[in-house]
């Protein structure tokens, strides 16, 4: 390209563009003291595995990737778990060689290299086009700086990576329909599986599609250098030889994949379409970044993207395969099915957009070469969709423009790029160009700002400051971790929920300080324990964290092995109840405080001596049908007196007898808030006139004689209704003959509302209702016989969870009733205005439920169809509200963002744990394995049985460990409904259990072949290749 006289390559010009951009772009970060890491993902799982990466490979090297971790939750194979986030990525190697002060700022650098090596890899899919130098130079940028790409830098670095193998496999299949050799497809192949599998499959389909829209696409124009036949063989070759060259990670992982917590995802969380929320924030999503994440439709394209489709569209004839795209992508966006396949059959998930980006570039670039040559029906088309794409802003915003401000530099940089174009017939081409290519430049750094500058947006305050990530990760325990990591026996350690304030749905600290913590948060996790995690009913359970804390349960802690649970020094100080058995240590570990992350409080240890060994041997056994009819709480007990096998031998059945006893109850429905009389609605209107005067008054005023204005002293009953007196003297000033009509409809609507609920919950819990504003009634469950529930732990168990959610019509019937009962009409504006807010803001069937004891606080939720990590329907949930030897005589419910929730069936379940437990527990430790030697891919001891028994442990089930039995192979088998076991006979043994990642040694064979069949296919080609003939002259 040339420029002042002097041609300069294209890749220079991109580094200095992108240099500018850049600086520009993420400098925000430094003038803001932040860095680039997210604190919900990049804090939990992306900065801790680079951590975890740095410190495998300064202690191990290489080898130190693969095998089995005790450090990732339960424990888990290092290779399959690293495969999904670290191991494919060569920008991670890099950044986990720098010394460990640097890992947090390099964080930072790696997300901009990575962004870097996306527009540099399409580079050379823009020549094979044969675009003009400055078109190529715009569309890499462009598609550097995509919305897409600006948004997963930030909160998901890893996914930058098919960004770059993406154009680079097109450039492989443009070769092979060039007549060219499939080795460069196949390299890329490899190495974009080798990088993530999951996203493998995205790209495997989009190249697939690529494919076949070129190869038409050429047929057509007749520039198709290969036959059908010639064409095929060589793609199916090329794929070929890249999974066999990515087999080392590609067969394990697939393997893991098999068996994980995501192998029954509901398909497109069950939905046909989309809310009609989605579709109405669509077109904002054009355009503007920094939007909140809906579906993951994130779009964020450049203005000049927007009219390059729109000039390509209109120019359909010319570019008929790019404008099918187009509207195909369009029509994609539609479908939650399309999402969920792209999606490898789970979730709505619109991550494939990331293949549109290259399509969308290509058409930037078609719009590039024709800058100057724009004709007027061109200039036409440019204005109309601009102002069209205006107007379906507005109209989708509910016809008002209450966009955040960042938008309006966004739009106002739209509106000034369509005016260039469209007075680019007036004007030389001198100016035009230059103009353009500032405004691009100016829009992509907008389209950073959106995401990363905190005066810009709300996002841009979710990374953390500088030093916080490092500083919180290692104080995370206050220090406290000290007392575990002394210990010289194999235990685990847990904490207390919300033992961090700071909420996420799982993390991997414990791994950080390299303790055998039961939480782990990752994508890919073990499904064997994800299935016993379900079978017990733990409430915490997700498919991303499948333990969690385990909702704080006696049984499932001592089971797993806990010796050691952190708690917050309020905690205990308030006297939350904690689990069976765990003594709180008199140490109190001082904060260690980290601005906005830490908890303001210090750290103390809970310590038991009921926690199980790892390995010990059951005498006992229940058989799967056995185990399978019990409740989850009697599941978890058992487990403490009998090993769980699918077939145990005749010497080993037992029978289980439940010491949990079931409570009976009654159930009040708190109605005093309810407004269901004339003389709760006097108090209503009372209250809402007293917030309204104290809500009109500016701060002087408020100064001045705010503390003048006082409620009206009350004297209520236990019913919440005032004196008969009060009602007379109060009545005449709240206008109750005010549309008394419309009064009274609401006062009845609420009053059957209150009969209906009572009625529905004479015996026991099977309804959570609202009344007609709209407003959760709390309801309170007293126990008949409170002294059952002392000394044992009690637990809520909820079956036939079904919600019934609320309409756009309810939430406005909500508004009308409101207005009604607080005598403030509503004008038909405000309507509008709930209208709009009740259509952008649906009840898509996410809710929470909180159950309150005197010293337990316990809830679980739902969580909605928009969820795209860890949606499923809960139909059946059991919270544990905790171990107390005082006196629990209520138990308080309520729940909120839904109109109902019904039950089949609501107990409160006491178990108890005494003595007899204890000595159960006890006998179990004594036939743990003794001289235990737990390492990495090592467990080695002794055990003595007096019978044939079950070989216990809470190692999670994997086909990789093997178990030799004095010296000799015995096979391994699922005990205790997701770990290793065996059946062994009397006597005392030798126990060795070994550990190699299972399809390892195919995998690295595969590779090898893989290795071996691309040099071969290269070599073939390079001997083979036809010789330039000599002109004549």
């Amino acid at each position: 390209m040339k420029i002042a006289h002097h041609r300069w390559p294209i890749t220079v010009l991109y580094t200095v563009a992108f240099a500018v951009i850049a600086a520009l772009s993420f400098g925000i970060f430094a003038l803001s003291n932040r860095t680039l890491i997210w604190y919900l993902d990049g804090i939990t799982q992306h900065y801790p595995m680079i951590i975890e990466l740095h410190r495998l490979l300064v202690q191990h090297g290489l080898g130190g990737l693969a095998g089995w971790s005790w450090t990732f939750g339960l424990g888990v194979d290092k290779l399959t778990t690293l495969s999904y986030y670290v191991l494919g990525d060569p920008f991670a190697y890099l950044l986990a060689l720098l010394p460990t002060r640097l890992l947090e700022s390099g964080y930072g650098w790696f997300v901009v290299a990575r962004l870097y090596a996306t527009g540099l890899a399409f580079l050379p899919l823009a020549k094979t086009y044969r675009f003009k130098p400055l078109s190529q130079l715009l569309g890499s940028l462009t598609y550097a700086f995509t919305g897409y790409s600006l948004m997963i830098g930030v909160h998901h670095p890893f996914f930058l990576m098919p960004m770059i193998w993406m154009p680079l496999l097109f450039v492989g299949i443009e070769r092979i329909l060039r007549g060219k050799n499939w080795g460069v497809l196949g390299l890329v192949t490899g190495l974009a599986i080798l990088s993530n599998f999951y996203f493998a499959y995205i790209l495997g389909l989009g190249s697939l599609l690529y494919a076949g829209i070129r190869f038409w696409h050429r047929k057509t124009d007749r520039s198709l250098l290969v036959s059908g036949w010639q064409a095929l063989r060589r793609f199916v070759t090329a794929a070929l030889s890249g999974v066999l060259l990515a087999g080392i990670f590609l067969v394990p992982s697939l393997l893991m994949m098999l068996h994980s917590t995501r192998a029954a995802a509901t398909f497109a969380n069950g939905l046909w379409l989309y809310p009609a929320s989605y579709y109405l924030k669509l077109s904002n999503a054009v355009l503007t970044t920094g939007n909140g994440l809906s579906y993951w439709a994130v779009l964020g394209m450049s203005g000049l993207t927007f009219l390059g489709c729109v000039y390509v569209l209109v120019h359909w004839k010319q570019h008929r395969f790019l404008a099918g795209t187009l509207l195909a992508i369009v029509v994609g966006l539609g479908f939650p099915a399309v999402a969920a396949f792209f999606n490898v059959l789970s979730t709505p998930s619109n991550r494939w957009l990331l293949l549109a980006v290259v399509p969308f570039t290509l058409a930037t670039m078609v719009l590039a070469d024709h800058l100057t040559e724009l004709t007027v029906v061109d200039r036409r088309w440019i204005g109309g969709a601009a102002a069209g794409l205006l107007l379906c802003v507005y109209l989708s915003n509910g016809l008002v423009f209450n966009n955040p401000g960042r938008n309006l530099i966004t739009y106002g940089l739209f509106l000034a790029l369509t005016a260039a174009l469209v007075g680019s017939g007036q004007q030389p081409a001198k100016l035009v160009v230059p103009v353009v290519c500032a405004l691009v430049g100016l829009n992509l750094v907008n389209n950073a700002w959106g995401y990363y500058d905190p005066n810009a947006s709300q996002q841009a305050t979710q990374q953390l400051r500088r030093g916080d990530a490092t500083k919180y990760l290692t104080d995370y325990y206050d220090g406290a971790q000290v007392v575990p990591q002394a210990s010289k026996t194999f235990t685990r350690v847990n904490q207390l929920p919300s033992f961090n304030v700071f909420r996420t749905a799982g993390n991997n600290y414990a791994m950080l300080h390299n303790l055998h913590g039961i939480m782990s948060y990752f994508s890919v996790e073990n499904g064997y324990v994800g299935q016993f995690s379900q079978d017990l009913q733990n409430s915490q359970y997700q498919m991303n964290s499948p333990i969690t804390q385990i909702d704080n349960r006696t049984g499932m802690n001592h089971l797993l092995g806990v010796k050691t649970i952190f708690a917050r020094q309020d905690q205990i100080e308030d006297q939350m109840a904690l689990p069976y058995g765990y003594h709180v240590t008199k140490k109190i570990f001082a904060e260690k405080p980290v601005y906005a992350l830490s908890n303001g409080t210090g750290t103390q240890l809970l310590t038991t001596n009921l926690n199980f060994p790892l390995v010990y041997s059951q005498p006992k056994a229940l058989s799967a049908a056995q185990w399978r009819s019990l409740s989850g709480y009697d599941r978890e007990r058992s487990l403490t007196q009998a090993a769980l096998v699918d077939h145990p031998k005749a010497s080993q059945r037992t029978t289980y007898h439940s010491p949990g006893k079931t409570l009976d109850y009654t159930v009040t429905a708190n109605t005093i808030p309810v407004v269901d009389s004339t003389n709760k609605l006097i108090q209503y209107r009372l209250k809402q006139a007293f917030a309204g005067q104290k809500n009109n008054l500016n701060n002087k005023q408020s100064a001045n004689f705010g503390q003048t204005l006082k409620m009206p002293k009350l004297t209520l009953d236990e019913n919440g209704l005032m004196t008969k007196q009060e009602e007379a003297q109060y009545g005449p000033m709240v206008q109750l003959d005010q549309n008394r009509e419309a009064v009274d409809r609401v006062l009845t609507q609420n009053q059957e509302i209150v009969a209906r609920t009572n009625e529905a919950n004479a015996n026991g819990l099977k309804q959570l209702t609202s009344d007609a504003q709209g407003t959760p009634i709390s309801y309170t469950l007293t126990i008949k016989r409170p002294k059952l529930a002392q000394g044992t732990e009690l637990y809520l168990d909820l079956s036939g969870i079904e919600a019934q959610r609320l309409t756009t019509q309810d939430q406005l019937h909500a508004e009308d009733n409101t207005s009604v009962l607080g005598a403030t009409p509503r004008s038909d504006l405000t309507k509008l205005n709930d209208w709009r807010d009740a259509v952008n803001s649906p009840d898509l069937g996410d809710y929470w439920v909180k159950a309150q004891t005197r010293n337990q606080t316990k809830s679980f939720t739902q969580l909605g169809i928009d969820n795209l990590s860890d949606y499923e329907p809960k139909h059946q949930v059991l919270l544990n509200l905790g171990y107390s030897q005082k006196k629990r005589e209520t138990v308080d419910i309520t729940f909120s963002t839904t109109r109902q929730i019904t039950f089949k069936s609501v107990k409160l379940v006491a178990m108890p744990f005494n003595q007899r437990y204890d000595r159960q527990v006890h006998a179990a430790q004594k036939r743990g394995l003794q001289n235990a030697q737990v390492r990495d891919n090592r467990v080695s001891g002794q055990l003595t049985t007096n019978q044939a028994s079950v070989l216990t442990t809470s190692i999670p089930y994997s086909t990789g460990w093997r178990l030799m039995v004095d010296g000799r192979t015995t096979p391994t088998t699922v005990v205790n409904d997701g770990f290793v076991g065996a059946q062994i006979g009397a006597g005392k043994h030798q126990i060795v259990l070994t550990y190699q990642t299972p399809g390892l040694k195919l995998g690295t064979a595969m590779t090898g072949v893989g290795l071996l069949f691309l040099l071969l296919g290269s070599g073939w080609t390079w001997f083979h290749r036809p010789t330039k003939r000599k002109h004549k002259h």
